[in-house]
């Protein structure tokens, strides 16, 4: 049978991320010197999805929802922000209480958007579909995420939905999501790209 695989708005934004860098790449620049500049963790999200992509990731059946794709909003929108204060070199201890004060600018909501858009039609094409839809949840498995995982809302739905949908794994770059579900009992594995990926002949990330 099949591994069904969930995979979390923060896999998504970091694709998301790298693609709107590589289009804004000068003449001669090349692909691989500019992943470089991203931490690896982005570019990992970013050679799973392409994997993904391409067909490269054997008879795994992948999913993700609405909800998700909605986060992704938020999740880069919190980079937008933290790479503003780390220009400033604003002490991080401050970071929490300062990134509610930051406003985004209109003009950079149409590029997130449209990358959005190329996600769908990349991935969820009904006419070559690469990822499915799982967008129901059980309220009771939504409240013992919250209550014994330590889980917060959206991440106790989006892995609700993953388990709904059957799913046996759960991919996430989020580091408190995995140790705080490390060893659950709910029968889904929730693990980084670079953990999932290993599972493909000892894997090459796209940058090298």
């Amino acid at each position: 049978m099949p591994d069904h695989v969930f995979i979390d708005s923060n896999v998504i934004a970091n694709w998301i991320l790298i693609l709107e860098r590589l289009k804004l790449k000068k003449e001669g620049e090349e692909d691989k010197k500019l992943l470089k500049e991203f931490h690896k963790k982005i570019q990992n999200s970013y050679s799973l999805l392409e994997k993904i992509k391409e067909n490269q990731c054997g008879t795994c059946q992948f999913f993700t929802s609405q909800f998700a794709l909605c986060e992704v909003y938020n999740v880069i929108g919190m980079e937008y922000k933290s790479r503003k204060l780390s220009k400033k070199r604003v002490p991080f201890r401050y970071w929490i209480r300062m990134m509610r004060d930051i406003k985004l600018k209109d003009e950079q909501f149409p590029e997130i958007n449209r990358s959005l858009i190329e996600f769908v039609n990349t991935f969820l094409n009904p006419n070559d579909l690469k990822m499915n839809r799982a967008e129901r949840y059980n309220q009771d498995n939504v409240g013992r995420l919250l209550w014994i995982y330590n889980c917060n809302t959206h991440d106790g739905v989006l892995i609700a939905q993953a388990l709904y949908g059957n799913c046996n794994y759960f991919i996430t770059e989020d580091n408190n999501l995995v140790k705080n579900m490390k060893n659950n009992k709910l029968g889904i594995k929730v693990c980084h790209c670079e953990t999932f990926l290993g599972r493909f002949h000892k894997y090459k990330l796209i940058i090298e």
